[in-house]
């Protein structure tokens, strides 16, 4: 019985895609579908209860340390009619972006590979984004298409197929319920490996699926047809017809044809026509943010392997756009702002760290936040400090430390005031890291992000907050440092880009759908190595608070020739 009980949640990834061929037309042309097979883990009420319990020896009857993973196929069709069918319920602006993304996919034998990569990230980021939405997770069309009830259990309006396997998986001894989850997501991801190598059979079928291709196939075999009969008859044959006759013969086949071709598309038909009339959501399930903007749906980005990025369209002209810098918290009913966190959250290297590795929470930053902005653009920036938009246009009255963050869909910027008047111990960091080669500099670079309040999956993906990442482990980095002179402030500025990083755009597509439930606090810190420089100290820190990213503004175009500064 295919149905779940209520109360549990669901986790989804999309395992692998395959093209499949689903009928014969007409002579030689097939008709072909790409098909993603989607694996859901199913976490009951007591799984999220005992979530962090590690499982020992003796546990080893327990029911609780068995999860139940189900796998589903959907076809590229099917994922858009379930995304057309939630767009009704709810104004899910993001969701609405998704869609507009994957119906520019044509899937062609030029750049298979890389549209097939983006489509299964798109179907991942749609499913992860109704999934965590309880109204449009409880609807009949997403637990259909999601095999989570029985066929009988409701009407078949929605044709999809109910066919699923189950498996039973085992959190193996010294792991907890939130261990085995994130690896489930990130670890084992065979997808990949699946679009790498693309097999020739489809290749194939994307060829005979094009019409030029099939008529070309065609002439060649009716060709051959009559050189084969004129081998087994001495004469040729021919056949006199009426004009009337060979009319009616035509208009019959052309009336089969078309109501043949009209079969398949009644299914969607009565899907638009009877969705959610059942379980719908009520009217006032909206967000009162959302309803003064309407911003333009999601154009396909340029960026290799990446869902989709904003259109510069209407949303920076909007009146509720957000401004550059950022408000600060409390401001804007403390939605979409940023703040300075409390340093004591933030757990670093002690002064007897080398000897007993004890970590203690940190003193307080000596480099203040002056402003965060989002910015939203086709084209990610970099040695975005030479854009005079940039921090309100405020950038260059204070001496500056940026770190960059270069997005899929745009840039994400933090300005910290640079205070000479520190430490003698974070002097010595700073100035060593200052003046460092980029070997050293990609040696000591680490990011501590901490969830202060936000949903479960994201806690998981980020982390526990209490280990800092060395970010060039995994992200490239590359530092545009530009000492002052004179009346000329120095700024110094990092660019972290995401966008080359396989690792960090997952844990970002996690994040993104979940934005505006979402309180971070990201501190950079720079490793004391030495017993010299220890105890550790957070250099810089911001906090940001609910980010609506359809509200954050288009960054302007500019054509600027290259500055003198440092580019390592």
């Amino acid at each position: 019985d295919p149905t779940v009980p209520d109360g549990y949640t669901i986790v989804t990834k999309v395992r692998k895609v395959n093209v499949k061929q689903t009928d014969w037309v007409r002579l030689i042309g097939i008709k072909c579908e790409i098909v993603f097979e989607i694996e859901l883990l199913l976490l009951s009420a007591e799984h999220l209860v005992n979530r962090s319990k590690k499982r020992n020896d003796s546990d080893e009857n327990d029911a609780c340390w068995n999860v139940e993973q189900r796998s589903i196929s959907r076809t590229f069709q099917e994922v858009l009619q379930l995304l057309s069918i939630s767009l009704k319920s709810t104004r899910h602006t993001d969701l609405q972006i998704v869609l507009e993304t994957m119906k520019k996919f044509c899937f062609g034998i030029i750049g298979l590979e890389n549209q097939l990569a983006k489509s299964v990230e798109c179907v991942e980021s749609a499913l992860r984004m109704i999934t965590s939405d309880p109204n449009l997770c409880d609807t009949i069309a997403v637990k259909q298409f999601l095999g989570l009830t029985s066929s009988t259990e409701h009407d078949s309006i929605y044709c999809w197929d109910t066919e699923q396997t189950s498996l039973t998986l085992n959190i193996c001894v010294g792991d907890s319920v939130d261990v085995f989850v994130k690896q489930w997501i990130f670890v084992n991801e065979t997808k990949k490996k699946s679009i790498a190598s693309l097999p020739l059979r489809w290749y194939g079928l994307l060829c005979l699926r094009s019409p030029i291709v099939e008529s070309l196939l065609s002439a060649k075999l009716m060709y051959l047809t009559n050189h084969v009969l004129k081998l087994f008859t001495s004469s040729a044959y021919t056949i006199t017809m009426r004009p009337d006759a060979l009319l009616a013969i035509f208009g019959g086949a052309f009336y089969m044809g078309y109501n043949f071709g009209l079969k398949r598309s009644k299914c969607i038909d009565n899907i638009t026509s009877k969705c959610f009339h059942r379980h719908s959501p009520p009217k006032t399930y909206r967000s009162p943010r959302k309803k003064a903007t309407h911003p333009t749906p999601l154009d396909n980005d340029t960026e290799e392997e990446e869902t989709g990025t904003f259109d510069s369209g209407s949303i920076s002209e909007d009146s509720n756009a957000l401004p550059s810098p950022l408000p600060m918290h409390p401001d804007n009913e403390g939605r979409s702002c940023w703040s300075r966190p409390d340093h004591k959250i933030f757990n670093v290297r002690g002064k007897t760290y080398l000897k007993d590795r004890i970590k203690v929470p940190s003193g307080p930053s000596p480099f203040k936040c002056r402003g965060v902005d989002m910015w939203l653009t086709d084209n990610p920036e970099r040695n975005i400090s030479r854009l005079p938009c940039v921090l309100g246009g405020k950038l260059g009255e204070e001496d500056t430390f940026i770190v960059n963050f270069l997005l899929p869909f745009g840039n994400f910027v933090m300005y910290f005031s640079i205070n000479e008047d520190m430490p003698q111990n974070v002097a010595n960091v700073w100035n060593k890291f200052k003046n460092g080669d980029q070997m050293y500099r990609d040696a000591r670079l680490k990011l501590l992000p901490v969830v202060i309040e936000g949903p479960w999956i994201v806690k998981k993906a980020v982390g526990a907050g209490t280990a800092p990442a060395l970010l060039s482990q995994s992200i490239p980095l590359q530092y545009y440092f530009t000492p002052g002179s004179g009346k000329k402030k120095g700024i110094y500025e990092v660019d972290v880009i995401i966008t080359a990083s396989r690792i960090a755009k997952g844990i970002l597509n996690v994040v993104k759908s979940h934005t505006k439930k979402l309180t971070m606090a990201l501190s950079i810190i720079i490793e004391a190595a030495t017993e010299e420089d220890l105890p550790e100290t957070v250099l810089c820190s911001s906090q940001l608070h609910s980010l609506n990213l359809e509200l954050c503004p288009q960054l302007p175009k500019y054509y600027l020739e290259e500055e003198s500064g440092e580019v390592l």
